[in-house]
Formats: C-alpha cells, sequence, structure tokens
C-alpha cells in the first residue's frame, strides 16, 4: 500500500471562511497516512469547504484546486496548498553475518 506525507503552507486569512477552513486543515499538517487515507482526507475538505461556504454567504465562495507536479497538491486560492508527497517503501534485509557495518 502507497503511503504520503502531508505537507501545508498556510497564508494568511482574509476573512471568516478562510479561518474556519485554514483551522480545519491543519489537522493534516505533517502526517504520514495511506492511500485509503488520503482519499477519506480530501472527501473531508470537500465537505468542510461546502460547509464553510454555506455558512459564509457573504463571502466570495472558496473553490478547490488540484494539481499534480512532483506532489499531489490540493489548494484554496490564498488560503493554503495541502501537498501529497508519496513516500517511496524500501525493503529491509538481513544483515550479513560477521559484518561490521560500525567499522569505517
Amino acid at each position: 500500500m502507497k503511503h504520503y506525507y502531508l505537507e501545508l503552507t498556510t497564508y494568511l486569512t482574509k476573512n471568516k471562511a478562510h479561518e474556519e477552513l485554514q483551522q480545519f486543515v491543519l489537522q493534516y499538517h505533517q502526517n504520514l497516512v495511506d492511500s485509503k487515507e488520503l482519499a477519506e482526507t480530501k472527501v473531508s475538505i470537500k465537505k468542510k469547504l461546502k460547509e464553510v461556504n454555506e455558512k459564509y454567504p457573504r463571502c466570495h465562495d472558496l473553490v478547490l484546486s488540484g494539481w499534480k507536479y512532483q506532489s499531489e497538491s490540493i489548494a484554496v486560492d490564498g488560503n493554503f496548498i495541502l501537498s501529497f508527497c508519496p513516500i517511496k517503501t524500501y525493503r529491509l534485509v538481513e544483515p550479513i553475518p560477521g559484518t561490521d557495518y560500525m567499522k569505517v
């Protein structure tokens, strides 16, 4: 199963809608999740975004965008960028008997 490291970049909030959404996504900052949890995270953020837009009708609607470059990311313009950095998996091997790995 593939794992991802979540890295959050935030910006100065413009209004209460931005502040509420930003406080919500802070829970995902510097988390390690698997593919299933990543999908749940995206759904959770989209659901919260919809709630915030309905709660603050006088504010300009927040719009979620996403892109893929070196890592997959979702963002709300001027509020935050949440990057999903894939973690490479490595296979641990047994040490070779009689080998001193600490010897330089």
